[in-house]
């Protein structure tokens, strides 16, 4: 799932499970990552990371993915996600979440809107290190 929504925002992913269980176990562990499944068919998945907000003194949630199977969209299974989502960025401190789309993803910018986020115009960079 992870390898279709890269897919579908196109780029790649080239997280092995090794990475992937190491960054949600353990000591090291960073993120949070939740499955929702039907009769063993994986549906949809969000991962979450938290970091600090120097300007606001306090830590935020990042909601790292937030991905909905093709044939899942539109049937309110996202928006389930996105209230867990917000429920496990609250129990861990958070006081906001954040998140990005792709501009041209206009059926997930109808989705966040409709659930009640506001986007901020900012450019997003990356430096390869």
């Amino acid at each position: 799932m992870i390898r279709d929504h890269a897919n579908y925002e196109r780029n790649e992913a080239t997280i092995s499970r090794r990475g992937l269980l190491s960054l949600v176990t353990g000591e090291g562990a960073r993120a949070h990552i939740f499955v929702a499944s039907r009769q063993g068919e994986l549906l949809e998945y969000f991962s979450l990371t938290i970091d600090y907000s120097l300007w606001r003194d306090h830590i935020w949630a990042h909601l790292d993915c937030l991905y909905v199977t093709t044939n899942e969209r539109g049937k309110g299974v996202g928006a389930g996600l996105l209230a867990e989502a917000i429920a496990v960025a609250r129990r861990l401190g958070a006081d906001q979440l954040e998140w990005q789309t792709p501009e041209w993803n206009e059926r997930g910018v109808a989705f966040y809107l409709r659930e009640g986020a506001f986007s901020q115009v900012k450019m997003r960079f990356n430096i390869n290190l």
